[in-house]
C-alpha cells in the first residue's frame, strides 16, 4: 500500500513539474519575444535619434539662409529707395 502512495505521490510530482517546466518554457519564450522587441525598439530609437540630428542641423542651416536672405532684402530695399528719391 505505501508503494502505491508513493507511485500516486511521484505522479503528482511528475505532473507538477511538467506544469512548472512548461510555464518556464512559455516564460522564456516570452523573455525571447521582449528581447527582440527591445532591440526593434532600440534601432527605432536610433534611427529617429539620428533623424532628429538632420532634422535639427538643416532648420540652423534654413535659420542661416533665412537670416542671410533678410539681410540682402533689406539691403536691397534700401537701394531701391535710393534709386527713387534719384529719380524724384
Amino acid at each position: 500500500a505505501q508503494i502505491i502512495l508513493l507511485k500516486a505521490k511521484l505522479r503528482v510530482t511528475q505532473e507538477e513539474l511538467h506544469t512548472v517546466v512548461c510555464e518556464c518554457k512559455k516564460k522564456d519564450d516570452e523573455n525571447q519575444n521582449l528581447k527582440s522587441r527591445l532591440k526593434d525598439l532600440e534601432e527605432e530609437n536610433t534611427r529617429l535619434q539620428r533623424t532628429i540630428s538632420l532634422q535639427r542641423s538643416q532648420t540652423e542651416k534654413y535659420k542661416t539662409l533665412f537670416q542671410e536672405a533678410k539681410k540682402k532684402s533689406e539691403g536691397l530695399q534700401q537701394e531701391v529707395m535710393a534709386l527713387e528719391k534719384v529719380l524724384q
